[in-house]
């Protein structure tokens, strides 16, 4: 590994400014604020909170909270979210049941003002949808990635909506199921827009039912025709490519950070480049387990990008140790070189530090959105760290 100074880590409780705040499933900006979406911190919940990056990060005034379920009776339970330069969209998971209920946020707009935020149920369109994990927006229309509806009936349907239509128009939103495709395209955890095409990435379809079935929709070609939907299947190239949880696009390719291969928390890196367009199966594949470079190099939740430098989240070990290594790889050096390798332990700084679902970048900082560091454990404790 290629011996980097040591970045800054700082980290900072939530709920020294806000009990309660706590579990936390990812982080967004708008470029200047950092906004935390709210998932699940002892029960499901729907208080954001936004932090102002020109102030202090231990600054408890930099924080505001605001709780969604003041405006809309449902709206908590969210894992994702994407901003298209005006609006933030926060996506719809699970609030009991598994739910659609998408919420906006119009960043030109005062964080707490209650006509700032916006709500659509996408079971007004189509009864199946709901139960998404995390999203992607590309040429001006925003996709929610499927994960399951029931905790036994696992979802492909994809929701998309037209971002020049009327958010609360029922006709701005149109629906694609995947299994259509084949019954193993469903269970996804995250979208990436990569090359003005959207992937959806591979995760689980039950209980140790990991699977490697990477989706692709081609957006030159229309939204319900079976001709603009490829995909492959990642297991059939190497077996223990499977159950990732997000992903990253980059110059080297669209990377996939790994977290469960049926058997372990995995550290089985997978980076793909090809044409747009190209069959993914004649897709250039390449692997790195970072377990031979770092004993704490597996179980990632999610991945961001400053530059050339990718960064992989720490999550767990297990179901029962989590860790905050962070992972970072220049992409200027080939993926299997040791050399492009660095780890940061969040958890030196912190001990509490760990069990991260999500990032984001805003200027020369990576924040990661704190959940639970325990089984069962929810936390609120956010790490950055300086990009050198």
């Amino acid at each position: 590994m290629t011996a980097y100074p040591e970045p800054e880590v700082e980290t900072f409780n939530l709920e020294v400014a806000q009990t309660g705040a706590k579990g936390y499933s990812s982080a967004l900006t708008d470029g200047r604020f950092l906004y935390l979406t709210p998932l699940f911190n002892g029960e499901f919940f729907g208080e954001v909170a936004r932090f102002d990056s020109t102030r202090p990060f231990q600054d408890v005034g930099a924080w505001t909270f605001f709780d969604l379920q003041a405006l809309r009776t449902g709206a908590r339970g969210f894992i994702g979210g994407d901003f298209d330069g005006r609006y933030l969209y926060l996506i719809p998971h699970c609030a009991d049941d598994f739910h659609g209920l998408v919420a906006r946020y119009d960043s030109t707009r005062a964080f707490t003002d209650s006509d700032a935020w916006t709500f659509f149920d996408t079971a007004q369109v189509n009864a199946q949808s709901g139960g998404y994990v995390g999203g992607a927006w590309n040429r001006g229309d925003l996709y929610l990635s499927p994960y399951r509806r029931k905790v036994d009936a696992f979802s492909g349907l994809i929701a998309r909506f037209d971002g020049d239509a009327s958010f609360t128009d029922p006709a701005a939103w149109e629906f694609f199921d995947a299994a259509s495709l084949n019954s193993g395209l469903q269970g996804f955890h995250g979208a990436v827009a990569h090359q003005e095409e959207i992937f959806f990435i591979p995760y689980s379809q039950g209980a140790k039912h990991f699977h490697g079935n990477l989706l692709r929709y081609e957006s030159d070609g229309p939204f319900l025709d079976n001709a603009s939907w490829d995909f492959v299947s990642l297991t059939d190239i190497n077996a223990r490519a499977r159950g990732f949880v997000g992903g990253v696009s980059s110059d080297a390719g669209l990377l996939l950070a790994p977290y469960f291969d049926g058997e372990d928390r995995s550290g089985l890196v997978t980076l793909g480049s090809g044409r747009p367009g190209q069959p993914l199966s004649d897709w250039k594949w390449n692997f790195v387990d970072l377990a031979q470079f770092h004993s704490m190099g597996r179980g990632y939740f999610g991945a961001a990008r400053v530059g050339s430098r990718i960064f992989l989240i720490p999550h767990c070990l297990d179901g029962i140790n989590y860790h905050g290594t962070l992972a970072q790889w220049d992409t200027q050096m080939g993926l299997s070189d040791e050399r492009g390798w660095a780890f940061v332990d969040i958890c030196r700084e912190d001990p509490l530090a760990s069990g991260f679902m999500g990032a984001t970048a805003i200027a020369d900082w990576i924040y990661l959105a704190p959940f639970e560091n325990a089984p069962g454990q929810p936390h609120g404790r956010v790490a950055r760290i300086k990009v050198l």
